[in-house]
């Protein structure tokens, strides 16, 4: 009987420190994930990952910048700029001070970003530069230009010589004494009514316009080289601009309305070029041998001009 009570008190015992065995499992939480572990474990070492490239970034671009600045890049030659696709009509002396101008922003520092903007913006304020399209440093260390350029397509007559303008009528920069016209080879407007701006804006006045669109319109025409200069001080009794080429005989060619103004008062641009080239054709030049040629009429009028001094009419008004 004895042994039957001291078993049913060991029994009794098992069974409650069992139930307090699972009370305090049970409170601990949930069991052990180890999925969730390895989970963990990977975000961690990806935040040391990037943690620690990120300081060695910073220390490598600390470092190259001591390089640099301890004087080490002295050794390596000046900067190389190249223009890329640099108009044929482009100097040399052009080129090389477009050049100088991104070269002096620039500097040596490969990882000098603002000095390539603050190159572009140099080279923007050049007024032979109509816009900077890309500007970047390449493997070797060269810097490589892309822009648009304005190209001079004739020189405008002033008190003091000539200064040449783009198609658009932007005054660049220079300016040409009257031996050198020849030199450059452009046709010369003279007449013109305004001063002109600064280099790099427009000329102000519808004249230069007028000029430049006859320019525009025979340029590439065989006879060009007898044209001296196109007059854009005439006016008819309406106020009406007149356009005259001078020869280089001494003759003239009365154009008469710029191009595109013509509507029903005159004939066409496309007639009166085509007659042009009639005349010279069938007369030895524009000026039937240093005549006037009339073009604004209904057909080709030719006179005889009174005196050589009626014919000259290059005089300029500023």
């Amino acid at each position: 009987m004895y042994g039957s009570a001291m078993g049913w008190f060991l029994r009794k015992r098992k069974r409650k420190r069992r139930k307090t065995s699972t009370r305090k499992w049970s409170g601990r939480g949930r069991p052990w994930d180890p999925h969730h572990t390895l989970a963990a474990m990977r975000v961690t070492i990806v935040v040391v990952a990037i943690v620690v490239s990120l300081s060695g970034w910073r220390w490598l671009q600390q470092s190259l910048q001591r390089y640099v600045g301890a004087g080490h890049h002295r050794s390596v030659a000046a900067v190389s700029v190249e223009l890329l696709d640099a108009p044929l009509w482009m100097s040399p002396m052009l080129r090389e001070e477009l050049q100088a101008r991104v070269a002096e922003q620039v500097g040596a520092d490969p990882l000098d970003v603002t000095g390539l903007e603050n190159a572009a913006a140099a080279l923007g304020d050049s007024a032979w530069v109509r816009r900077v399209s890309r500007l970047r440093r390449v493997a070797d260390g060269r810097v490589v230009v892309q822009a648009e350029y304005r190209r001079p397509v004739a020189l405008v007559r002033g008190r003091d010589g000539f200064r040449p303008v783009d198609g658009e009528g932007v005054r660049l920069p220079g300016l040409y004494l009257t031996h050198q016209v020849q030199l450059v080879d452009l046709p010369v407007i003279v007449g013109a009514a305004a001063r002109p701006n600064r280099p790099g804006e427009p000329w102000p006045g519808g004249d230069i316009q007028a000029g430049l669109g006859l320019v525009r319109l025979l340029e590439g025409e065989s006879y060009m080289d007898q044209v001296r200069a196109i007059d854009v001080s005439r006016r008819d009794s309406r106020g009406r601009l007149r356009l005259v080429l001078h020869t280089r005989d001494g003759g003239e060619v009365r154009w008469g309305l710029p191009p595109g103004t013509e509507h029903a008062v005159e004939p066409d641009c496309a007639t009166k070029k085509r007659w042009l080239a009639s005349v010279a054709r069938r007369r030895g030049g524009i000026d039937a041998g240093g005549k006037i040629v009339d073009l604004s009429g209904a057909a080709i009028f030719v006179h005889q001009p009174v005196s050589r001094e009626s014919a000259r009419a290059i005089d300029y008004t500023w």
